[in-house]
């Protein structure tokens, strides 16, 4: 068996029912409806529908404004690898908000680990936070980025 591209495999069909379900709920104006299809499937350990939940917590789309509970669910998803989510809170940690402190090693961190997957957007943001740090800082988040494995969750 190909792991690769079963993995891919898997991957794209997720997306595919992930974005027909959002379709259908938009089109019915029904994001109560959708929150809990993608809340159901974050629960297990989608981490495309970890990123959909966060993002209608962080814009109240059928749920009740809660941008802590947003990056609770961004968190998980870029623990599972999830490059979008890991862009994402190396975004926030740079900037800094309410409920994420700023921290240029975490930002660079999260850059750093998006970066593997030569993802023009997570180089340029790694590229841009270099001239943010120190030295030390770079060597600190290089670090803690190295020691980053993907932990997936729900069953494989």
């Amino acid at each position: 068996m190909n792991r690769p591209l079963t993995t891919l495999k898997t991957i794209t069909a997720t997306c595919i029912i992930v974005i027909g379900v959002w379709k259908a709920a938009a089109q019915d104006g029904n994001a109560q409806h959708m929150f809990r299809t993608f809340y159901q499937q974050a629960v297990a350990g989608n981490a495309d529908a970890q990123v959909l939940v966060a993002m209608q917590y962080f814009k109240g789309s059928g749920v009740p404004q809660d941008p802590k509970e947003g990056v609770k669910w961004i968190q998980r998803a870029a623990i599972q690898g999830h490059l979008g989510a890991q862009r994402t809170l190396s975004i926030m940690s740079q900037q800094g908000n309410d409920v994420v402190p700023k921290n240029l090693v975490l930002a660079y961190m999260w850059s750093d680990i998006a970066s593997r997957t030569n993802d023009p957007a997570a180089l340029r943001l790694r590229l841009g936070q270099i001239l943010l740090m120190t030295p030390e800082q770079i060597a600190l988040a290089k670090e803690l980025a190295s020691q980053f494995k993907p932990v997936k969750e729900g069953r494989d």
